[in-house]
């Protein structure tokens, strides 16, 4: 990746959620918005509601619609791994704020629970942005974080 590369991430134990269930709510793109509502919602392509191994290798059109109704910004996105046991996915993307982002999500049983981590990696196409950027998109999945306590509440 060219330019200064900034990282952070996430990490949260889902008590009494079950792996296989959290992994198919995530590998939705309904899934994807209700940990992203109310702040954002992702328009995805017609006819593709499960993000799944036939996306790998792909690369995805989607709007970033603030607070779900307003065009902020566009990802095209590219399915690079998906573990259809449930295990991790891994993609990258560009979008109109950043030349490259890179997401790993990843899901490890735990005695009581799921564990569900992000590790995220991005580069702002103006390089003076990029810790803004990082700060903007660490407080948008730690908001991910808090939704998916939410949604999954054992």
């Amino acid at each position: 990746m060219a330019g200064k590369v900034y990282r952070f991430e996430r990490s949260t134990l889902l008590e009494g959620a079950d792996a296989l269930r959290v992994w198919d709510v995530a590998t939705t793109w309904r899934g994807v918005n209700a940990e992203l509502m109310p702040l954002a919602r992702m328009t995805h392509p017609p006819g593709r509601g499960r993000i799944d191994a036939r996306a790998e290798r792909e690369t995805m059109t989607s709007w970033i619609l603030l607070f779900g109704l307003i065009p902020v910004d566009r990802h095209r996105l590219h399915l690079d791994r998906f573990d259809a046991d449930g295990r991790c996915f891994f993609e990258h993307s560009a979008n109109l704020a950043l030349r490259h982002w890179i997401h790993r999500r990843s899901l490890r049983p735990e005695a009581g629970g799921v564990r569900v981590t992000d590790r995220c990696a991005l580069v702002a196409r103006a390089g003076c942005c990029g810790p803004l950027m990082r700060l903007v998109y660490a407080a948008v999945f730690a908001h991910r974080h808090r939704r998916l306590r939410i949604i999954h509440r054992g």
